[in-house]
């Protein structure tokens, strides 16, 4: 199964990525690669082998705040032959593995939900007594105001929807934050437009002792994206991915970042080859 990132410090910070479970992503088949180049360059980084990724959520505990970028439940993949691996057993919830950390559910005060695809929200509540409820109580949970348009779009008419128990319980609980473009939480924390996977994703930025990490989401699903700028999953609006990856390069590159994507189960680090970007794993 995938490999397991675990943790690192950043300056003061600690993050831990956290797996909720391995799902099959065989990338070489979804992402847009010209059919001239299938053949020749699908060996690019292991592309051709992979047949599954992980689902992988980020924990920040800053000296001043503790941040969850996306919160996902396994629950729809060991249903769902899209996404279903044969035989596979999932590791602990998130919310065990939280507490495995000493995390309980009331320590959080951001989650911030990078778009609006199910492994990224679908764990933001969870039911008590037969209602649901948001899942971090004392969090404020943050979602672009393009995918809550579209959440809306949803879940009119379609009560089976699951946004309605999830997005809508904390629309109505007046806990969800919707963000217009850019948003700056303090503590070293940025929330960075970056559509493209969804006409609202957004990626973000933690900062500490001039240590950067960017949690990009899913603006990348793969290490071979890297090298192409053209390559994105079929799913993605071409034009958006590419302006969103064109904002957000030449910064990643001039500030040494470190990355972190939902399905890549590795930290990566890019650097400039001439005309080519290189995406290379770093030890932690």
């Amino acid at each position: 199964m995938s490999k397991q990132i675990g943790a690192f410090a950043l300056g003061q910070a600690q993050v831990n990525i956290i797996n909720i479970g391995d799902i099959t992503l065989p990338m070489a088949k979804h992402l847009t690669i010209p059919e001239d180049e299938l053949n020749t360059r699908t060996d690019l980084y292991g592309l051709k082998d992979q047949q599954i990724a992980p689902i992988q959520n980020c924990l920040v505990r800053l000296p001043t705040a503790t941040v969850l970028i996306d919160a996902g439940h396994y629950g729809l993949a060991s249903t769902d032959p899209d996404y279903h691996i044969e035989g596979y057993t999932p590791p602990p919830s998130l919310v065990d593995q939280l507490s495995a950390l000493g995390v309980g559910t009331e320590a959080l005060d951001h989650v911030i939900i990078t778009h609006r695809h199910w492994d990224h929200f679908n764990a933001t509540t969870h039911e008590v007594n037969e209602k649901y409820v948001p899942q971090f109580p004392n969090a404020t949970y943050y979602l672009s105001e393009a995918d809550w348009a579209k959440a809306e779009i949803a879940m009119s008419g379609n009560e089976n929807a699951i946004e309605h128990h999830t997005l809508n319980v904390l629309h109505q609980a007046g806990v969800l934050t919707l963000v217009e473009d850019d948003l700056d939480l303090g503590h070293g924390v940025q929330i960075l437009s970056a559509p493209g996977e969804t006409v609202g994703h957004q990626v973000v930025k933690i900062q500490s002792d001039e240590k950067t990490l960017y949690c990009l989401g899913d603006l990348y699903h793969h290490p071979a994206e890297f090298h192409d700028i053209g390559w994105h999953t079929a799913w993605a609006n071409p034009d958006l991915t590419r302006n969103s990856r064109n904002k957000l390069l030449p910064n990643i590159l001039s500030e040494s970042a470190l990355i972190f994507a939902t399905h890549i189960p590795e930290i990566g680090k890019l650097k400039q080859q001439g005309d080519q970007l290189l995406w290379e794993a770093t030890s932690i």
